[in-house]
């Protein structure tokens, strides 16, 4: 995927308001539990791993005083997340901040963030890193499988779970292949980037409308 840190650099801020309100919806975003793929595709994606140095001043720009404090918490977990960059966390980081730009169309305290955890598909971990992160919603790519023939494609298992009904919304297998999905999410044709793009654009569109569906659970 594109580098993180441009993405960083055009991601719009949200400024403060005066009376602050309640923070909904909130939703954390797991990084991929399981990996499936070959010795010499896993090799290939060596090149997404890159560590980025979180200095102060780039701590202050990014986390500034202006910001609401759901802004503030959502943009010190991406920096926290983005230190050690991989293809796998890309994908995690991708779903965060997609899902964030459809909700914030509508709902101006959104509180979605990636977080490094790793959970197997059950509801019994899933409330316990809901507890943890203190949100009601928790994403998570359960299982990434890689495939290579004639063309790349990619098998994304993710599962959308809520604390307050302890209920599994999304069980579902999403396929990926290589066409370039466009907008935000652009990327070279062909490449396991689209394909993880692809995954991203089609299961943000489901989360959202479970979430938009089911607001009586935030």
């Amino acid at each position: 995927m594109k580098r993180l840190t441009i993405f960083l650099a055009c991601f719009t801020i949200a400024y403060c308001a005066n009376a602050q309100t309640a923070f909904n919806p909130k939703v954390a975003i797991l990084y991929p539990n399981q990996i499936v793929a070959s010795d010499k595709i896993l090799a290939d994606l060596d090149i997404y791993k890159k560590h980025v140095e979180i200095t102060d001043e780039l701590r202050t720009k990014y986390v500034g005083d202006q910001l609401t404090d759901n802004w503030k918490t959502i943009r010190t977990k991406e920096l926290e997340f983005i230190a050690d960059q991989d293809f796998f966390g890309n994908m995690t980081f991708r779903e965060s901040s997609n899902l964030t730009y459809e909700v914030y169309a509508y709902e101006s305290f959104p509180l979605i963030f990636p977080v490094r955890d790793k959970s197997a598909p059950n509801k019994e971990s899933y409330r316990n890193l809901a507890e943890k992160y203190g949100v009601n919603w928790v994403v998570n790519i359960a299982k990434l499988e890689f495939s290579e023939g004639s063309d790349k494609q990619l098998t994304a298992t993710i599962q959308l779970y809520n604390s307050i009904s302890d209920r599994i919304f999304i069980n579902r297998q999403y396929v990926g292949g290589t066409p370039n999905p466009g907008g935000n999410l652009d990327c070279y044709s062909g490449s396991w980037e689209c394909a993880a793009n692809n995954i991203v654009k089609n299961s943000v569109a489901d989360i959202f409308d479970i979430l938009d569906k089911y607001r009586k659970f935030w």
